[in-house]
C-alpha cells in the first residue's frame, strides 16, 4: 500500500496559521473600507453590485467562503486544533457577532435579519468546516498509523 504524503500544513503550527488567517481577515476587513472612504471624500459614489457596496461583497466572500475553508484545512491537518482554530480565524466574525447580539438587545430596531444572517452564518460555517475537517483529519491519522 502507498504511503500518503504528509501536508505542507502539517509542518507549521495551528496556532500559526490560525492568527495568519487572522491577520489576513483583518486585512480584507480593512482595505475595502478604506478605499471606500477615499472613494467618498474624493466625491465618487461607491461601487455596487447589485444592491451591495463592492466593500460588502469582499466581507460576504471572506467570512462566508474563504475563512471557513481555511479552517477546515487547518483542521484537517492538525484536527486537535479544532478547540481554538475557529475562534482565533474568525475572531472579527465572532466579535462582530457579539456586537449584534448587545446591540439588538439595546436597540432592537437597528439590528436586521440581514445582520444576523451574515454574522451568525459566517460563524456557523467556520464551526462546521472545523468539525468537518478535524473528522477528516482523524480519519486520516486513523489510516495512515495502520
Amino acid at each position: 500500500m502507498k504511503k500518503a504524503k504528509k501536508s505542507r500544513l502539517a509542518g507549521v503550527p495551528a496556532w500559526a496559521l490560525s492568527i495568519l488567517t487572522l491577520v489576513a481577515t483583518i486585512i480584507c476587513f480593512i482595505i475595502p473600507s478604506d478605499l471606500d472612504m477615499k472613494r467618498e471624500l474624493a466625491g465618487q459614489s461607491s461601487i455596487y453590485i447589485g444592491h451591495f457596496k463592492l466593500q460588502e461583497m469582499i466581507y460576504f466572500i471572506v467570512f462566508f467562503i474563504i475563512t471557513p475553508i481555511i479552517v477546515f484545512l487547518i483542521c484537517r491537518a492538525h484536527p486537535k486544533s479544532i478547540w481554538y482554530a475557529p475562534v482565533i480565524c474568525n475572531a472579527v466574525g465572532f466579535g462582530i457577532c457579539c456586537v449584534v447580539i448587545v446591540d439588538s438587545i439595546y436597540s432592537p430596531g437597528d439590528v436586521t435579519l440581514l445582520d444576523w444572517i451574515i454574522w451568525g452564518g459566517s460563524s456557523v460555517l467556520t464551526v462546521t468546516g472545523a468539525i468537518i475537517g478535524a473528522r477528516i483529519g482523524r480519519h486520516r491519522i486513523d489510516n495512515t498509523s495502520k
